[in-house]
Protein backbone atom coordinates (compact mmCIF):
# COMPACT_ATOMS: atom_id res chain seq x y z
CA UNK A 1 0.00 0.00 0.00
CA UNK A 2 1.31 3.47 -0.79
CA UNK A 3 2.20 5.58 1.77
CA UNK A 4 -0.72 8.26 0.87
CA UNK A 5 -3.25 5.43 0.30
CA UNK A 6 -1.85 4.42 4.33
CA UNK A 7 -2.46 7.82 5.51
CA UNK A 8 -6.10 8.37 3.79
CA UNK A 9 -6.80 4.68 5.59
CA UNK A 10 -6.14 5.88 8.44
CA UNK A 11 -7.57 9.54 8.48
CA UNK A 12 -10.83 7.77 7.62
CA UNK A 13 -10.48 5.04 10.15
CA UNK A 14 -9.50 8.09 12.69
CA UNK A 15 -12.37 9.79 11.90
CA UNK A 16 -14.65 6.67 12.74
CA UNK A 17 -13.25 7.04 16.07
CA UNK A 18 -10.39 4.69 15.60
CA UNK A 19 -7.93 5.76 18.28
CA UNK A 20 -5.79 3.05 17.70
CA UNK A 21 -5.59 4.09 13.69
CA UNK A 22 -4.64 7.99 15.02
CA UNK A 23 -1.92 6.77 17.03
CA UNK A 24 -0.35 5.37 13.66
CA UNK A 25 -0.35 8.52 12.42
CA UNK A 26 1.26 10.01 15.45
CA UNK A 27 3.56 7.60 14.85
CA UNK A 28 4.44 8.97 11.51
CA UNK A 29 4.18 12.64 12.38
CA UNK A 30 5.59 12.84 15.64
CA UNK A 31 9.28 14.16 14.53
CA UNK A 32 7.89 16.39 12.36
CA UNK A 33 5.35 17.65 15.23
CA UNK A 34 8.34 17.66 17.40
CA UNK A 35 11.10 19.78 14.90
CA UNK A 36 8.16 22.22 14.05
CA UNK A 37 7.74 22.76 17.67
CA UNK A 38 11.24 23.05 19.05
CA UNK A 39 11.99 25.68 15.81
CA UNK A 40 9.55 28.11 18.03
CA UNK A 41 10.69 26.52 21.93
CA UNK A 42 14.05 26.00 20.99
CA UNK A 43 13.31 24.07 24.52
CA UNK A 44 12.96 20.44 24.51
CA UNK A 45 10.20 19.98 27.46
CA UNK A 46 8.44 22.83 25.82
CA UNK A 47 8.49 21.81 22.53
CA UNK A 48 7.41 18.20 23.62
CA UNK A 49 4.49 19.78 25.06
CA UNK A 50 3.27 21.77 22.06
CA UNK A 51 3.68 18.33 20.54
CA UNK A 52 1.05 16.58 22.69
CA UNK A 53 -0.75 19.61 22.51
CA UNK A 54 -0.76 19.53 18.99
CA UNK A 55 -1.95 15.77 18.46
CA UNK A 56 -4.60 16.59 20.85
CA UNK A 57 -5.70 19.33 19.21
CA UNK A 58 -5.96 17.36 15.78
CA UNK A 59 -7.28 14.41 17.43
CA UNK A 60 -10.31 17.19 18.62
CA UNK A 61 -10.30 18.84 14.94
CA UNK A 62 -10.16 15.76 12.41
CA UNK A 63 -13.27 16.16 11.15
CA UNK A 64 -12.54 19.94 9.78
CA UNK A 65 -9.48 18.06 7.44
CA UNK A 66 -11.04 18.03 4.05
CA UNK A 67 -8.25 16.71 2.21
CA UNK A 68 -8.00 20.09 0.50
CA UNK A 69 -4.39 20.59 1.40
CA UNK A 70 -1.89 17.52 2.73
CA UNK A 71 -2.87 16.30 5.95
CA UNK A 72 1.05 17.30 6.54
CA UNK A 73 -0.09 20.96 5.98
CA UNK A 74 -2.50 20.69 7.99
CA UNK A 75 -1.03 19.19 10.84
CA UNK A 76 1.71 21.75 10.58
CA UNK A 77 -0.92 24.76 10.74
CA UNK A 78 -1.93 23.49 14.27
CA UNK A 79 1.44 23.13 15.32
CA UNK A 80 2.89 26.48 14.49
CA UNK A 81 -0.32 28.15 16.08
CA UNK A 82 -0.06 26.26 19.09
CA UNK A 83 3.84 26.85 19.43
CA UNK A 84 3.01 30.56 19.23
CA UNK A 85 0.36 30.42 21.75
CA UNK A 86 2.75 28.41 24.26
CA UNK A 87 5.64 31.03 23.54
CA UNK A 88 2.81 33.89 24.04
CA UNK A 89 2.25 32.08 26.94
CA UNK A 90 5.98 31.62 28.49
CA UNK A 91 7.08 35.13 27.35
CA UNK A 92 4.55 36.73 30.00
CA UNK A 93 5.85 34.10 32.39
CA UNK A 94 9.20 34.88 32.24
CA UNK A 95 11.70 36.21 29.82
CA UNK A 96 14.70 33.93 30.10
CA UNK A 97 14.64 30.56 30.03
CA UNK A 98 17.66 28.08 30.76
CA UNK A 99 18.37 25.44 28.32
CA UNK A 100 19.36 22.19 29.20
CA UNK A 101 20.64 20.20 26.13
CA UNK A 102 21.27 16.68 27.56
CA UNK A 103 22.24 13.76 25.19
CA UNK A 104 23.94 11.43 27.01
CA UNK A 105 26.36 8.96 25.40
CA UNK A 106 28.97 5.93 27.12
CA UNK A 107 31.11 6.53 24.20
CA UNK A 108 31.99 10.12 24.38
CA UNK A 109 34.98 11.43 26.44
CA UNK A 110 34.44 14.24 29.47
CA UNK A 111 36.27 16.54 26.73
CA UNK A 112 34.45 14.82 23.70
CA UNK A 113 31.05 16.09 25.86
CA UNK A 114 32.64 19.12 27.13
CA UNK A 115 32.80 19.98 23.13
CA UNK A 116 29.92 18.84 22.22
CA UNK A 117 27.98 20.59 24.48
CA UNK A 118 29.15 23.82 24.09
CA UNK A 119 28.39 23.35 19.97
CA UNK A 120 24.82 22.41 20.89
CA UNK A 121 24.85 25.87 23.49
CA UNK A 122 26.65 28.10 20.90
CA UNK A 123 23.52 26.48 17.74
CA UNK A 124 21.28 26.87 19.85
CA UNK A 125 22.27 30.37 20.85
CA UNK A 126 22.67 31.85 17.59
CA UNK A 127 19.22 29.95 16.11
CA UNK A 128 17.63 31.80 18.95
CA UNK A 129 18.89 35.17 17.53
CA UNK A 130 17.31 34.01 13.82
CA UNK A 131 13.79 35.81 13.24
CA UNK A 132 11.16 33.24 13.25
CA UNK A 133 10.96 32.77 9.72
CA UNK A 134 14.30 32.17 9.10
CA UNK A 135 14.63 29.89 12.15
CA UNK A 136 11.46 28.34 11.38
CA UNK A 137 12.53 27.22 7.59
CA UNK A 138 16.19 26.12 8.53
CA UNK A 139 14.63 23.46 11.22
CA UNK A 140 12.19 22.32 7.95
CA UNK A 141 15.17 22.23 5.60
CA UNK A 142 18.10 20.80 7.74
CA UNK A 143 16.39 18.81 10.53
CA UNK A 144 13.33 17.62 9.24
CA UNK A 145 15.00 17.62 5.29
CA UNK A 146 11.86 18.44 3.82
CA UNK A 147 12.07 19.37 0.09
CA UNK A 148 11.50 22.53 -1.26
CA UNK A 149 7.80 21.65 -2.68
CA UNK A 150 7.02 20.09 1.24
CA UNK A 151 8.31 23.70 2.47
CA UNK A 152 6.20 25.62 -0.07
CA UNK A 153 3.52 24.06 0.97
CA UNK A 154 3.34 23.83 4.57
CA UNK A 155 3.94 27.66 4.38
CA UNK A 156 2.23 28.70 1.74
CA UNK A 157 4.85 30.65 -0.49
CA UNK A 158 6.44 30.00 -3.75
CA UNK A 159 9.38 27.64 -3.78
CA UNK A 160 11.24 30.44 -5.28
CA UNK A 161 10.90 32.46 -2.00
CA UNK A 162 11.66 29.37 -0.12
CA UNK A 163 15.08 28.90 -1.50
CA UNK A 164 15.53 33.03 -1.39
CA UNK A 165 14.44 32.56 2.43
CA UNK A 166 16.61 29.56 2.69
CA UNK A 167 19.86 31.01 1.68
CA UNK A 168 19.17 34.41 3.45
CA UNK A 169 18.96 32.48 7.11
CA UNK A 170 21.98 30.07 6.19
CA UNK A 171 23.68 32.99 5.71
CA UNK A 172 22.68 34.73 8.57
CA UNK A 173 23.17 31.62 11.15
CA UNK A 174 26.66 31.34 9.89
CA UNK A 175 27.10 35.51 10.08
CA UNK A 176 26.23 34.77 13.83
CA UNK A 177 28.10 31.64 14.70
CA UNK A 178 31.21 33.12 13.12
CA UNK A 179 30.67 36.47 15.87
CA UNK A 180 30.12 33.61 18.66
CA UNK A 181 33.10 32.40 18.21
CA UNK A 182 35.57 33.00 14.84
CA UNK A 183 38.20 30.37 15.45
CA UNK A 184 35.64 27.49 15.89
CA UNK A 185 33.87 28.70 12.90
CA UNK A 186 36.60 28.59 10.89
CA UNK A 187 37.45 24.71 12.59
CA UNK A 188 34.22 23.55 11.92
CA UNK A 189 33.96 24.83 8.06
CA UNK A 190 37.43 23.25 7.35
CA UNK A 191 36.02 20.25 8.50
CA UNK A 192 32.93 20.16 6.37
CA UNK A 193 35.31 20.88 3.24
CA UNK A 194 37.34 18.14 4.58
CA UNK A 195 34.66 15.69 4.54
CA UNK A 196 33.14 17.05 1.16
CA UNK A 197 30.00 18.31 2.74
Amino acid sequence: MKKHELEERLIKESLSGNAESFGELVRHYERFVFNIAFSYMTNYDDAFDVAQDSFVKAWQRLSSFKGVSAFSTWLYRITVNTAKDALSERNRREKDSEIDERVPSELETPEEKMLREESARQLKKALDTLDPDMREILVLREFEEMSYAEISRCLNIEEGTVKSRLSRARERLREILREQNPENFVKTVKEKERRGN
